[in-house]
């Protein structure tokens, strides 16, 4: 149950791409893996998984700046300005101004527009995530946010979760995303049935002493349940 679709795997084995969804090219593929890595590694996402409140005073980020041409009418500095001779030379003069006027007014309207749409959809992808009730759901958003960066349709989600299927053996797919490249997970040998390797199994206590399982089982007759996890 630990290897979940959002990392790549349906337990031990890696997921099969499904045939209905179409590969993007490897460079597509690459740059939305480290950006799923980016956004896991974010520090609002650790807080999320922390189960620790978000203060959204402290959003990380860039801000675009937008270069806006400063140059007027009015000339250089140390030129002089060209008085119009003729009523028609004002009126031009007028109508330019006014040309430009509108046209940096309609402009700056549609920089705010899109500021404003794209501020309402990060409010929203940061809404839905915080709204996750665990770590899958959390994963799973983020997946959802990508492919729709990337202006993919939802279903190439499974491209992020079966990029190395897609890609086998491509050290660049690997290198990408670092529930990839770290994943040690592997199925091991033993099977229903089989004598546990008593020795060959060590155990920490909290204190960090080592002790083979035998010798763990020697010093208590009582019945032992043994749990495993990990951490990443």
């Amino acid at each position: 149950m630990m290897l979940f679709p959002h990392s790549g795997r349906h337990g031990f084995d890696q997921i099969e791409p499904d045939a209905t969804v179409l590969t993007p090219s490897k460079d597509v593929v690459v740059a939305m893996l480290k950006r799923e890595t980016e956004l896991r590694n974010d520090r609002e996402t650790q807080e999320l998984l922390d189960k620790i409140q978000n203060d959204p005073d402290e959003q990380d980020g860039q801000e675009q700046e937008v270069a806006e041409d400063n140059e007027t009418v009015e000339g250089k500095e140390g030129e002089e300005e060209k008085e119009p001779e003729t009523l028609e030379e004002a009126r031009a003069i007028i109508a330019s101004l006014r040309a430009q006027l509108s046209a940096a007014s309609l402009a700056e309207q549609q920089q705010e527009e899109q500021d404003k749409e794209q501020q309402a959809q990060e409010e929203e992808e940061v809404a839905a995530l915080s709204e996750a009730k665990c770590d899958r759901e959390v994963f799973e958003g983020i997946k959802a946010r990508v492919v729709k960066e990337f202006g993919l349709g939802p279903e190439y989600v499974d491209v992020l979760n079966s990029a190395v299927a897609r890609f086998p053996g491509d050290p660049d797919i690997v290198a990408s995303a670092n529930y990839i490249k770290y994943n040690r997970a592997r199925q091991g040998k033993l099977q229903v049935g089989d004598v546990v390797p008593m020795e060959n199994i060590q155990l920490a206590s909290l204190e960090g002493e080592l002790s083979s399982l035998r010798q763990h089982l020697a010093t208590d007759s009582r019945p032992v349940a043994i749990v495993a996890g990990s951490i990443t």
